[in-house]
């Protein structure tokens, strides 16, 4: 089972896949980011974001995708904004695809690593893997989406 995990954001998205439970740690491969340039108007960013995510599913073809879910802001402005990224994720997903986005509290995600907060996940997620030399400054979004498919992997396994 080909599993991609997503964490979401309108400046950058972490993507990481599994396979059959494994990552094998290659970026632009097994990992990485979509990035839209922070001088794009919103609705280019969200273009951006589809188009990049295509050329992700195209080339990974997983079967299944995760995605870690909102969680509320004290800023609506905020929540509004992932929304939209979320609402395109799905969508491409399910042309691209034929597949439903599995939306993921992560407080779920933290239950089944047994961690509490951003960087216990993150140095979980690091130890799990042995992602040596990974800074969460860098590599946080990533770490995240890890969580995320590796959550999928085991409860859809």
């Amino acid at each position: 089972m080909i599993v991609l995990g997503l964490d979401i954001s309108s400046s950058s998205t972490g993507w990481a896949i599994l396979k059959h439970g494994r990552f094998y740690n290659r970026e632009g491969v097994d990992y990485g980011w979509i990035k839209p340039k922070s001088k794009l108007e919103m609705s280019e960013k969200l273009v951006y974001f589809r188009v990049e995510l295509i050329r992700l599913l195209e080339a990974a073809q997983p079967d299944l995708v995760l995605a870690e879910d909102t969680f509320f802001f004290r800023n609506p402005k905020t929540l509004k904004l992932l929304s939209k990224f979320h609402g395109v994720a799905a969508e491409a997903v399910r042309n691209t695809l034929g597949l439903s986005t599995e939306v993921v509290p992560v407080k779920s995600i933290r239950s089944e690593l047994g961690t509490q907060g951003k960087e216990p996940t993150f140095s979980e997620i690091k130890k799990k893997f042995k992602l040596t030399g990974w800074k969460y400054k860098t590599h946080n979004d990533v770490t995240d989406a890890i969580a995320v498919a590796f959550y999928g992997h085991r409860l859809y396994h």
